[in-house]
């Protein structure tokens, strides 16, 4: 049983100058014996060194759909990216 999901995201800058910016995510998906999935987060996005980045989702909804009733989640993340 495995989650298959699409995502978009957009980082929108917090102020002209600032290299910290905030992600906003939406990703659909689907589990193929609990149903469809969606999740919606916000964060904030610290740029260190030259091409690393750490990005905090301070605010993350997941809807997990099932066939009988509808479930909510809340979550926090922590991600770490390199960027070539």
């Amino acid at each position: 049983n495995m989650l298959f999901l699409a995502s978009i995201e957009d980082r929108l800058s917090i102020a002209s100058g600032s290299d910290v910016r905030v992600p906003l995510r939406l990703q659909i998906g689907y589990v193929p014996y609990n149903g469809p999935w969606v999740r919606v987060a916000a964060g904030v996005e610290i740029p260190f060194e030259r091409r690393f980045e750490l990005v905090l989702d301070l605010l993350a909804v997941d809807f997990w759909v099932l066939p009988d009733h509808t479930v909510v989640s809340l979550d926090l993340g922590v991600e770490l990216g390199y960027r070539f």
